[in-house]
């Protein structure tokens, strides 16, 4: 199995992925991953590549690495049913981006007000013939981008 360090997408409280709210999630059933409960409003890029997918609700970005690997960041569960509203993309498909390049500003208080879990998740996707876990380099309960 192949291991991918990843930086810090956001500031915040590592979570396991298993507590989710969200069984597609909480079971990997996308793949292997991590979560962050966050306390900063923007999503970074964690890695280095070629924005691939973002939804247009803008709550979920897809990274293509140099090695083909597809990273998956979603902010919050449930969040596509805002319909973008409290979210604003500063990336588009087809970009390159480097690591800790801002990707999303999302508002914070509108989600937490709308009872929504904050959590950004980070996936590396399965994909065929491929055996892929992430991992984030810094190995704290609290991390920032600076880790």
């Amino acid at each position: 199995m192949n291991t991918i360090e990843l930086k810090a997408p956001a500031n915040g409280v590592m979570i396991s992925l298993e507590t989710l709210p969200d069984e597609v999630f909480a079971q990997k059933m996308l793949g292997d991953g991590f979560a962050i409960e966050p306390v900063t409003n923007v999503l970074h890029s964690p890695c280095a590549g070629e924005i691939v997918q973002l939804h247009k609700s803008h709550h979920a970005v897809t990274i293509k690495t140099k090695n083909n690997e597809l990273i998956l960041l979603h902010i919050g569960i449930n969040t596509v049913n805002l319909a973008g509203e409290g979210f604003t993309p500063f990336t588009q498909v087809g970009d390159q981006v480097s690591v800790g390049q801002k990707l999303i500003e999302f508002d914070l208080d509108f989600i937490a007000q709308k009872e929504l879990c904050l959590a950004i998740v980070v996936i590396c996707l399965k994909q065929e013939n491929t055996s892929v876990a992430c991992e984030l380099k810094s190995n704290k309960k609290i991390i920032s981008l600076d880790d």
